[in-house]
């Protein structure tokens, strides 16, 4: 006799227990996810939107972003699947592995059926392979994978940039999600956005600026001296934020050499949003110093909406919140996305001795109560 009755559905895993799984993996608590998976075994590719990003994904990719080892191992050990996750920008945790490269963990994901796909092998500037692929498929040279990206927005080296472009790859090709050029990807890696500069890529003011290019960024100013004070426009982009300006950009790249000549040019280290933050990401003192010198507040915030205090108490670099709070950096500044003071980032970052700084000298009858990066409502 046929059984007709209906099971149940089973019920989803709480979003806020995945939350919690993903933040746990972000920030590499280990003890506290082998807790947690072991009352909820669903957790391990559970999908969800963690911290700070866009999309759903895996508590895997979270771990391999951060370079949390120990995570990344245990996950796969469990058996996390390596795999990108369908309809969600196409990223797999070795692209993550690879922007920056962290070779044993690639070498982890690989051994664990992780793809070396051509934009793996782009990232990790391994031209003989990428020519090897484009050998096979031609058609390669303008695939697109993560956020819509081609090859050459994963460029890793000169040879492999020089690679793609001599198989046709065009400069001007622009991703699928931030709608950025090869060039504004590869702004941290000079070498290959000088072969990219030769071959024709587009390059403004703020590009000069990142990249460190004193003689361009000379050019744009001398043709239009308001150009100090331009404002990088759109929403997605990946080296710099709506409504940043030539001196916040050149700041936060740590191009002390730009920065001096913008100052000297009538830039203003007052103004909104604040150089100073990005400088402090850099763990550049000198450069912190000299914007102190040239007015910057503390207490203004950067483009990504916190203060040059949160941005020391992420590294827990104590040398650089004794300087902040010396120039008068305020201690209940919360951001504005998670709302958190530097004390909550101190804490949620793992740095007890910054968040012991932190509180002793706010004094605990001042000190705002914990909010782990949330508002209490």
């Amino acid at each position: 006799m046929i059984d007709r009755r209906r099971s149940k559905p089973e019920a989803k895993v709480d979003q806020q227990t995945v939350h919690e799984w993903l933040a746990l993996a972000e920030r590499g608590n280990l003890p506290a996810l082998k807790r947690l998976l072991a009352s909820e075994p669903r957790l391990l590719d559970a999908l969800g939107q963690g911290p700070y990003w866009e999309g759903n994904f895996r508590a895997l990719h979270y771990a391999v972003s951060r370079g949390h080892r120990s995570v990344v191992r245990w996950l796969l050990a469990k058996g996390s699947s390596p795999k990108p996750v369908a309809g969600e920008a196409d990223w797999a945790p070795v692209h993550f592995a690879v922007l920056p490269a962290k070779d044993d963990l690639v070498r982890l994901l690989l051994n664990h059926g992780a793809q070396m796909d051509i934009f793996t092998a782009a990232a990790l500037g391994q031209a003989d392979v990428v020519r090897h692929m484009l050998r096979d498929d031609p058609n390669l040279v303008a695939s697109r994978g993560p956020d819509g990206a081609t090859p050459l927005h994963f460029a890793g080296s000169p040879g492999v940039a020089k690679v793609l472009l001599a198989a046709g790859a065009d400069p001007a090709d622009r991703d699928r999600f931030h709608d950025q050029t090869a060039m504004e990807w590869v702004i941290e890696r000079p070498k290959v956005a000088a072969v990219l500069a030769k071959a024709g890529a587009s390059v403004d003011l703020h590009l000069a600026c990142a990249m460190g290019d004193v003689d361009r960024v000379r050019a744009f100013v001398r043709t239009n001296p308001d150009a100090v004070q331009a404002r990088v426009e759109g929403l997605k982009k990946t080296f710099a934020g709506e409504g940043e300006t030539p001196l916040t950009v050149a700041a936060r790249y740590g191009q002390r050499k730009i920065v001096e000549f913008l100052l000297a040019q009538g830039a203003l280290a007052t103004s909104a949003p604040s150089p100073l933050p990005g400088a402090v990401h850099r763990g550049d003192r000198n450069l912190v110093q000299r914007l102190l010198r040239a007015g910057a507040d503390p207490n203004t915030l950067g483009p990504h909406g916190h203060a040059a205090l949160h941005a020391a108490a992420v590294y827990g670099n104590a040398a650089m919140i004794r300087l902040l709070l010396f120039h008068g950096a305020q201690l209940d500044l919360r951001d504005t996305e998670h709302h958190g003071t530097p004390f909550d980032w101190a804490v949620y970052h793992g740095h007890p001795r910054a968040a012991g700084l932190l509180r002793k000298r706010a004094g605990r009858s001042r000190l705002p109560k914990r909010t782990n990066g949330k508002r209490r409502k």
